[in-house]
């Protein structure tokens, strides 16, 4: 929301006699008050400067002074706006935007030190200014205003008119957004939702962590991240900063294993290939018809025999597999034993 002040000065002309001696005046211009639809005499008095709100031939301020029109002017709302150099219409219209606020500051002065009968000057400013002298416009209010300013001391009044031009304001965007939250490994899928009262084409950008609307995370990018989400309409933006959470997934295993062929009398080495994709620790572990990796057989174990593998990584997660062990049968040369008897 905008401030803005606008200073307009106005005169509280007060003249005060102790005695009313008639003087005449000669009479300076005439304005005309669109919004009163009245005239306003000047008049060059020698007591001071005075004005009379009717059209009289004779104009007593009740001050002491008699106006006489020395040369009458036609006065009205035909034939004033005849005078192309008295345009009444104000000149130095202020200009804002709806949404603004707008507070009137003013000053007059009184060439009496006892200001009248209120004691100080009071001041009268018509709608749509409140008592405050303040008006926040809103949607809606564009157009041409031209408010009545009075001040008076209690007895004389002087009156102005000041002149706002409000413009079309343009309302901003709406920009809403939700955090995400996502394993690692996972897409990130941003949906922003951006709305315009005016119905105005708007456009969504990114930045800080993510440049667009999506984002893959890989298997080390487990944190916390900003990205600032901004919806723009060519005037206003909104902007929305989203908090993107990455939770550590971890992975399985792996296991890789072969099956062994060996012969009566050789020995078994299993060599079973187990790692970590996130570079944790692993063990290996047998079951089965072998409780480790090695196994020397002898030559009455030919045969076939299955062990269980299975690798563990530091998070508990395992997976299993089996390796066929084959036992050949060695065939192994006779041996003769001699025997003497007697005879």
């Amino acid at each position: 929301m905008k401030v803005k002040n606008l200073l307009f000065m106005a005169m509280a002309v007060i003249t005060m006699v102790a005695v009313a001696v008639p003087t005449f005046a000669v009479l300076e211009h005439v304005r005309y008050n669109p919004l009163l639809d009245e005239c306003v005499y000047y008049y060059n008095a020698p007591k001071g400067s005075a004005h009379c709100f009717v059209h009289p031939n004779n104009c007593d301020d009740k001050r002491g002074n008699i106006f006489k029109e020395i040369n009458p002017v036609e006065c009205s709302r035909e034939g004033f706006n005849k005078q192309e150099e008295a345009t009444p219409e104000p000149t130095n219209c202020a200009e804002f935007t709806e949404g603004d606020l707008i507070v009137l500051n003013y000053d007059a002065t009184d060439p009496d030190k006892d200001v009248g009968p209120a004691g100080k000057l009071v001041y009268t400013v018509g709608k749509p200014f409140n008592e405050e002298k303040e008006w926040q416009t809103a949607r809606g209010d564009a157009g041409n205003y031209v408010v009545e300013v009075v001040v008076s001391d209690g007895e004389y009044d002087d009156k102005d008119v000041v002149c706002f031009n409000i413009l079309e304001g343009n309302e901003k965007p709406v920009l809403t957004v939700d955090d995400v939250e996502v394993n690692e490994g996972e897409l990130v899928k941003l949906e922003p939702k951006c709305t315009d009262e005016d119905g105005d084409k708007v456009k969504i950008t990114y930045s800080g962590h993510m440049k667009s609307d999506t984002w893959m995370p890989n298997y080390n990018d487990d944190g916390v991240y900003t990205v600032v989400v901004k919806c723009s309409d060519g005037t206003d933006s909104d902007t929305e900063s989203v908090k993107i959470t990455v939770n550590d997934y971890n992975r399985k295993p792996s296991l890789r294993v072969s099956d062994v062929t060996v012969t009566e009398g050789q020995n078994v080495v299993l060599s079973p290939s187990c790692s970590d994709p996130d570079g944790g620790k692993v063990v290996v572990a047998f079951s089965g018809d072998m409780l480790s990796g090695e196994w020397m057989t002898d030559y009455d174990d030919a045969g076939d025999y299955s062990v269980g593998v299975s690798c563990v990584d530091e998070e508990g997660d395992e997976v299993h597999d089996t390796i066929n062990v084959r036992v050949k049968d060695k065939n192994r040369a006779p041996m003769i034993t001699a025997m003497v008897t007697r005879g």
